[in-house]
This record gives C-alpha cells, sequence and structure tokens, in this order.
C-alpha cells in the first residue's frame, strides 16, 4: 500500500469488519459476514463506461468477471429499484400489525446447550425442535433453536414434562 493511504476499521460485531481504505482515486470496503465477504473497490462520482462485477462460485476459487451495464444497491446488475413503505396493502389482504414477532415469553426457543439437554433427556422431542435464524443469530453466528408443534403429532411430545412445564409459561 502507498505511503499517504489511510485505513480505517471498525467493529461492529464479532464476524463483521468494515474497512476503509482510500487513496487518490479509488475505494475499497470490505464486509465480512460469517459465510461470506463484500468487496467493494473503486466507486467514484463520475458515471464509469465500463463496469465489473467479481462472482466467487467457489470461495477459495478464482472470481469469474461479469460486465455489468448498472451496479445497483444490492450489487447486482440490475435497475435501481427500492422497495417504498407502504401502511395498507396492495391487495385484499389483511393488514400485518406486528410482523415476526415471538409471543412465548422465550419459552419456545433454545440455545445450543439447552437443546442437547433437552434431547439427551428426551430424544423423542428431536421432530419439535427446529433452527431459529434471526437477524443476530444471522450476524454473529450464533446457533438457536425454537420448538415448532406445526405438523408434530401431539403424540410426540404429550406426556413430556418439559413441554408441558414451557407451555404452562406462555
Amino acid at each position: 500500500m502507498a505511503a499517504g493511504n489511510i485505513i480505517y476499521l471498525k467493529r461492529y460485531a464479532p464476524y463483521l469488519f468494515f474497512i476503509k481504505c482510500f487513496t487518490e482515486i479509488t475505494a475499497i470496503i470490505i464486509v465480512f459476514f460469517p459465510k461470506f465477504c463484500i468487496v467493494i473497490i473503486g466507486f467514484s462520482r463520475l458515471e464509469r463506461a465500463e463496469k465489473r462485477l467479481f462472482v466467487y462460485d467457489d470461495i477459495r476459487g478464482k472470481p469469474r468477471e461479469v460486465k455489468a451495464s448498472q451496479i445497483n444497491a444490492y450489487l447486482l446488475d440490475a435497475p435501481n429499484v427500492f422497495i417504498e413503505r407502504r401502511l395498507k396493502p396492495l391487495c385484499g389482504v389483511s393488514e400485518i400489525l406486528l410482523g415476526n414477532v415471538p409471543r412465548d415469553d422465550g419459552n419456545f426457543f433454545l440455545d445450543k446447550s439447552q437443546r442437547a439437554e433437552l434431547l439427551k433427556k428426551e430424544p423423542a422431542l428431536k421432530p419439535l425442535i427446529r433452527p431459529f435464524l434471526g437477524s443476530i443469530e444471522f450476524l454473529h453466528n450464533l446457533p438457536r433453536y425454537c420448538l415448532w408443534f406445526d405438523g408434530v403429532s401431539p403424540a410426540v411430545y404429550k406426556n413430556s414434562k418439559e413441554i408441558k412445564e414451557r407451555l404452562a409459561r406462555i
């Protein structure tokens, strides 16, 4: 790196780094996520005739160059499309009032050790436990699980002391 370049490193989460390196004509931004990273090299206020994306089909392999006519905010060769906020549905469906908000007071969630402990005591409950991925789990690469009753026969859990206790706390 040439003298006079400035590097900024900000840590937002254990696996998320934002690095800026400025030179006179180029900026480099690298964002690391748990399973991938994004590298942006050379953006400018001036319109460039040639735009290129580099796609890694295998993160350990070599990139494949893709010529682009327009690179949008999602780093795709596609038009700039932004979803605008709406307060009412587009068609005749019910309004969403809360979205994806768990209303179980945490009783349906399990961390990795709670899952292991529950399955050690009651292995028959395995069909009831599914992985859960929210924003925190995604950003921090945390394993988390939830109890999922839909599609599971009540015969699987009707004699479970743990499930009865969790349901009673809701």
